[in-house]
């Protein structure tokens, strides 16, 4: 009969020790003691990773792992991974809510001004601490009139600025978006300067057209039939280098974070319509993505999504006309009409 497992540790991993069952646990090679020159104890972290490693081919480090060595451990991992990484690992203190994931920026001079930009990956864990805001006094429109008068505004009025104050308000309303695992990738990058407005303005002049001709072969104005839902498109595209800002939405942290970005621009079209600031969600074409990632500076490795065209209606907003809920929704399996239908 076996021998039942005496003293076992809380960190004992019995079933990976890759002992045969038959043998007795009185049989199992014991580890060294507490303090002995191969515990770990008392030695750099390095030599304990290294101790238990060649302690794991014997059989006796998968079965047990006390405390001790874990604490010793946890650090030498820790210090491998800044070594070799741009991640820094922050101690907090233990009345925190636990370990605080925010962003570090290493700069480098850009030739965009005098605002350093970064030219490292972006997605780190370090010191920059997240902070809470307050809801701004200027955002007292009801949400539902916010919700559902908000609408694209394609004739912006180029002779009235939009303020910085206005600005932020609009881009802190887009932080606070939710996002997964609050990572919060997206990245705005504002662009104000009119000479680049302008420049940008021919680029998405050209990627407007690339895109009619890949899908419909127009060319020209005089392609588009009449009545056309892109006759107004069409405008934009020959008045945007004239909005007074544009936002191009960005994000951090691979390719699949696109779920959480959408979140906060419609919070960015939400505030500035309660700002009275018109707007509207517009792509680019693969067509002009280099040269327009060449004229900001913006690393290859951040992600883009669509730019936004803010300034102040030349027309109004809302009432807009949409598909009833009652065809677009789904009851507890696809095409069962909700209750309301």
């Amino acid at each position: 009969m076996n021998a039942e497992p005496v003293n076992r540790a809380p960190w004992s991993v019995s079933k990976i020790s890759g002992l045969p069952k038959s043998q007795s646990a009185r049989a199992r090679p014991r580890p060294p003691r507490r303090g002995s020159r191969h515990s770990g104890i008392g030695q750099p972290p390095g030599e304990h990773l290294a101790t238990a490693a060649g302690n794991n081919r014997n059989g006796w480090w998968r079965g047990r792992l006390d405390e001790q060595g874990v604490r010793m451990c946890v650090p030498a991992v820790f210090a491998w991974i800044e070594s070799w990484t741009s991640f820094t690992i922050r101690r907090v203190p233990v009345e925190d809510s636990g370990p605080i994931r925010a962003l570090r920026f290493p700069v480098a001079s850009s030739s965009c001004g005098d605002a350093p930009i970064s030219r490292t990956p972006h997605l780190r864990i370090c010191s920059v601490e997240m902070m809470r805001m307050e809801a701004p006094s200027e955002l007292d429109m009801p949400i539902g009139e916010a919700m559902f008068t908000q609408r694209a505004i394609r004739r912006l009025d180029s002779g009235r600025p939009i303020s910085d104050a206005h600005l932020r308000i609009v881009l802190d309303a887009a932080s606070k978006a939710p996002s997964g695992g609050n990572t919060q990738p997206a990245r705005f990058l504002v662009i104000r300067d009119g000479h680049r407005i302008r420049e940008f303005g021919k680029l998405y002049h050209e990627a407007w057209w690339a895109k009619r001709r890949d899908e419909y072969g127009w060319t020209s104005k005089d392609d588009i039939p009449p009545g056309s839902v892109y006759e107004m498109p069409s405008r934009l595209a020959d008045e945007v280098g004239d909005a007074p800002v544009i936002i191009l939405a960005l994000s951090v942290g691979g390719a699949q974070v696109a779920h959480s970005v959408y979140p906060s621009v419609q919070n960015l079209l939400l505030a500035a319509r309660a700002l009275g600031i018109g707007s509207v969600l517009t792509t680019l074409h693969p067509q002009v993505m280099e040269r327009v990632y060449a004229m900001f500076e913006i690393p290859q490795d951040v992600g883009f999504h669509c730019c936004i065209p803010l300034g102040y209606p030349r027309g109004r907003f809302g009432p807009t006309k949409r598909f009833p809920t009652s065809e677009t929704t789904s009851w507890n399996c696809w095409n069962a009409k909700p209750p309301w239908a």
